[in-house]
């Protein structure tokens, strides 16, 4: 009874620290790894990621393509860093990713990476969507901040480059 307890408990936590549909970390399993990093004074950087127009997806072709949507991007996200930074779903179609680097730019280099797969799979046309993304970034040094904060920050970073490329899409559907 006790094995069978233990390897309940070992799934329980497994469920708590990993995201059942894409199998990338829970937001739970990031923040505390960014909790201990701040408590230690590293220096790391967050990327927040959100799928653009992604509702339209559901809409048009149902939740199971948007589930292997998500699925789509979790891969791209998480060939797209290295072993030691960490990616998690963050909620919905957001995705946050945990840069280990200690270079301020690292981020803008996954960023980037991340753009050019994502253009990539568009362009083989494969899937009956395309995949369209806004990024927050931020390189947090030796400042004393709190996670909500940080979060906070990083949040509307996203969401200001959210906002300037609905209005590019906008401006463009006007042309």
């Amino acid at each position: 009874a006790f094995a069978t307890f233990m390897a309940f408990l070992l799934l329980e936590k497994d469920a708590m620290l990993k995201d059942s549909l894409t199998k990338l970390n829970t937001r739970v399993a990031l923040e505390a790894r960014v909790k201990s990093k701040l408590r230690r004074h590293e220096p790391f950087s967050l990327i927040m990621i959100d799928l653009d127009e992604f509702k339209q997806v559901n809409d048009m072709f149902g939740h199971k393509v948007g589930d292997d949507a998500l699925m789509v991007v979790a891969s791209i996200l998480e060939d797209s860093v290295k072993r030691t930074d960490m990616v998690c779903r963050y909620g919905g179609d957001e995705f946050l990713i945990l840069v280990e680097s200690p270079r301020p730019h690292a981020a803008r280099y996954i960023k980037d990476r991340v753009k050019a797969r994502i253009s990539a799979f568009n362009k083989k046309g494969v899937k009956p969507y395309k995949i369209a993304m806004s990024f927050g970034l931020k390189f947090y040094d030796h400042s004393n901040v709190n996670l909500k904060h940080l979060l906070s920050e990083v949040d509307q970073l996203m969401y200001a480059e959210k906002e300037k490329n609905k209005r590019a899409a906008q401006s463009r559907s006007e042309e």
